[in-house]
This record gives C-alpha cells, structure tokens and sequence, in this order.
C-alpha cells in the first residue's frame, strides 16, 4: 500500500512525548529517538507498507524483515527482535504505517473506529521463523494504543489533508 501524505514539524524532539505515552516496547524505543537529526522536516511523507491485511474485521499491516540476528532460532526471540526493531528504527516505521492506515480507513469508512478496526502490526523476520518453534517465532507483534497514533499523527500530518 503505497501512501503520501504531508508533514509539518517532523522532527525527534517532536515525536518523542509520542513514543514516551506508548506502552512497551514502543515507550523504550523513545531513547533511540535521540540518534535521529534534531532537524525538523516538512514536506511530504510517501512510503510503501508490505501488506495490509484484513482479517475478522480487523485490518494488519504485516512488513518482512530479513535482517540477520543470529545463526539459530533462539537469536530471533523477542528480546532481540525489539533491540533490532530499535536500532533500525523499525518502530518509528510502523509508526508511520500505522498513522497512514489509519487515515485511509478513517477517510473510507462510514464508521471506522481505531479500537474497533485496527489489530495490529507484524513485523516478520523471515529468518526466525520456522514452524516447529511456535506462531511467535520470527515474529515480533504490537498494537499501539489510539492515544498514542492520534498523538503520533498530530506530529507528523494535517488533519484530514491525506492522499492515497
């Protein structure tokens, strides 16, 4: 799913208070924030989201990771996987995905509803994932609270100017 849409005040400082009101281990990832230019951006925000899913109702965004953790399963637990979601800045990128799913449904359904419709995001590394070690293996999951998208959104966009 490809998305634009435009950004005003885009910049750590601003996202920071987004990431601290969120629950872990989105809120750890908060620190990380600081690695990222103090600069400001405006402009426009375009990106591209894996998959999108809807399943029971509610929609997923669902993005492939191939990144290499370790040479056994055991490298790909969630601990680990939370320290490279950091480190790459894979929470702020979901972040964004889920702000611009979140627009797009808001703007397409009568009566779209965040705690209603949204389930989540799965980041899936490829190279964990092995059936005999369980659903989870491989895979890292979280769902940010509305609080915390909406604050999240407020940062990075204009209300009600997305495209699609």
């Amino acid at each position: 799913m490809e998305f634009v849409f435009p950004v005003t005040a885009f910049g750590a400082a601003s996202l920071k208070k987004s990431f601290e009101a969120s629950a872990p281990p989105a809120k750890d990832y908060a620190k990380n924030l600081s690695r990222l230019s103090p600069d400001e951006f405006q402009g426009f925000m375009k990106g591209f989201i894996d998959l999108v899913i809807r399943h029971r109702e509610k929609w997923y965004i669902l993005d492939y990771k191939t990144n290499f953790l370790g040479d056994t399963y055991a490298h790909y637990s969630g601990q680990s996987m939370a320290g490279a979601m950091a480190e790459h800045h894979y929470f702020l990128q979901y972040y964004l995905y889920t702000a611009a799913l979140h627009k797009y449904l808001d703007s397409r359904m009568a009566a779209y509803d965040y705690d209603t419709h949204f389930g989540g995001v799965f980041y899936l590394f490829v190279r964990g994932m092995h059936p005999d070690f369980g659903p989870e293996s491989g895979v890292f999951f979280h769902r940010p609270s509305k609080k915390a998208i909406q604050a999240f959104s407020g940062k990075v966009s204009r209300p009600f100017e997305t495209e699609y």
